[in-house]
């Protein structure tokens, strides 16, 4: 009792191996209606789809209209030997897997099997049919790997295609990106340049009363001999005046203009201050300090 229901479990896994491996499509090509049909019923419980043809040009004509995963031919045909058929079916269906059937085991018909045809396996005739049925098993499981590993190395080709599409825009982007990026810096290196050379004084005040930018004319004329005006508040620079006129603006946000004489400088100067904005939102002034004696002004 035992020992049968051991082989009865081995028997149902065998079972279960065999179904999973069910599935193909099957070519058969003999000149030998007899074995055509003895494969046939060999085959008729294990699910595949099985096309046949008694010589290899009505083999080749069957290729040229649809793809196999398996081809299994007779070697000894009249007119178009097993591997002749074999060596044109390997162009036209490459994915196939290619079995030999012979009743000869000459070495130069296997040899030369192997190396045109690239045959799977060479079985003779007559074969064990439980041998038989493995070998088509492992020839169609070997068909499907060739399949998967097809559509993977597409999918790979086309996944690097789209990578080589990208990266080769990406370093276009990358150029614009940078060629727009020394525009701007040389934008910026100008007008930083003409800002500070300005024949008038430019205060850039942050929103905590302090200078946070001086221009040249600034530097010189406004303030104490010496002073960094750098991070000075703007009434210890500019004086009482021009302080209480900044605070103001600070409250207000409003533009002021003013006339100062004798306020960190000996110069008459017209004063003017306006909030400027960030687009991020925060918000800064600049003071605007234009010499009233200057050569410029005189007929004024």
């Amino acid at each position: 009792m035992h020992l049968e229901g051991k082989s009865e479990r081995k028997a149902a896994r065998r079972g279960q191996a065999a179904q999973g491996d069910r599935g193909g499509r099957i070519l058969i090509v003999d000149d030998e209606v007899n074995i055509i049909r003895a494969l046939k019923r060999l085959l008729r419980r294990e699910g595949y789809e099985i096309k046949t043809a008694e010589s290899g040009e009505e083999g080749l004509e069957i290729l040229k209209k649809e793809q196999v995963d398996l081809i299994i031919s007779d070697q000894r045909m009249p007119g178009m030997k097993g591997v002749e058929f074999l060596e044109h079916a390997q162009q036209i269906c490459p994915q196939s897997v290619r079995m030999i059937l012979s009743g000869y085991t000459d070495l130069q018909s296997v040899t030369e099997a192997v190396n045109r045809g690239h045959v799977f396996k060479f079985i003779l005739k007559p074969w064990d049919d439980n041998e038989l049925k493995d070998v088509i098993r492992q020839a169609l499981a070997m068909a499907r790997l060739r399949s998967e590993n097809q559509a993977l190395n597409q999918e790979l080709r086309a996944r690097n295609e789209q990578l080589q599409w990208l990266n080769a825009h990406l370093e276009e982007k990358v150029a614009a990106r940078t060629r727009e990026l020394e525009l701007r810096n040389t934008a910026l290196e100008n007008f930083q340049y003409i800002l500070h050379e300005m024949p008038v004084g430019v205060l850039g005040v942050g929103d905590d009363g302090r200078i946070a930018f001086a221009n040249t004319w600034a530097q010189r004329h406004l303030g104490r001999p010496g002073m960094l005006l750098l991070d000075q508040p703007v009434g210890l620079v500019c004086g009482p005046e021009v302080g209480e006129a900044f605070e103001v603006l600070r409250r207000d946000k409003e533009e002021f203009a003013l006339y100062v004489e004798g306020q960190g400088t000996d110069l008459p100067m017209r004063v003017q201050g306006a909030p400027v904005r960030h687009a991020q939102g925060p918000c800064g002034y600049v003071l605007v300090f234009i010499d009233e004696c200057s050569p410029g002004r005189k007929n004024e």
